[in-house]
């Protein structure tokens, strides 16, 4: 893809937002694959996936350590119990009409956050009239 595509795309005025996004989300993937592309085509690629899977091997025999999988296992069970915990705490403040809670000079805070998701077409079909 050529930069005069892209630089096209950045200047148009009469672009929304939104088509923006999604058209610079597929210059984006169109980028990654001719990326991935030219990598393959590397020798270096080939001597860099042998130590990549030699790397695999050593970081499998590490996690196989029986110390280091029962710590590990530790903190897995804290992550969930942590997450557990923030969960609750988020509907106390939704409950209490709060937007954050402190303590010990530490500060827990609701954030709104901006997510792509699928579009199912649910929602397209419900608003057309009959």
């Amino acid at each position: 893809m050529s930069n005069t595509k892209n630089d096209d795309l950045l200047s148009n005025p009469d672009l929304d937002k939104v088509a923006e996004y999604f058209k610079l989300k597929g210059v984006i993937k169109t980028l990654r694959g001719d990326l991935k592309d030219i990598k393959d085509s590397l020798e270096a690629q080939i001597e860099l996936e042998k130590l990549s899977k030699k790397t695999k091997e050593l970081r499998d025999k590490v996690k196989g350590d029986e110390t280091v999988f029962e710590l590990s296992e530790k903190l897995g069970t804290t992550r969930e119990r942590l997450e557990l915990i923030k969960e609750l705490i988020r509907i106390d403040l939704i409950e209490s009409a709060q937007e954050e809670v402190k303590r010990d000079g530490k500060k827990l805070k609701l954030v709104h956050v901006l997510k792509e998701v699928k579009d199912d077409g649910k929602e397209d079909k419900k608003k057309k009239p009959n």
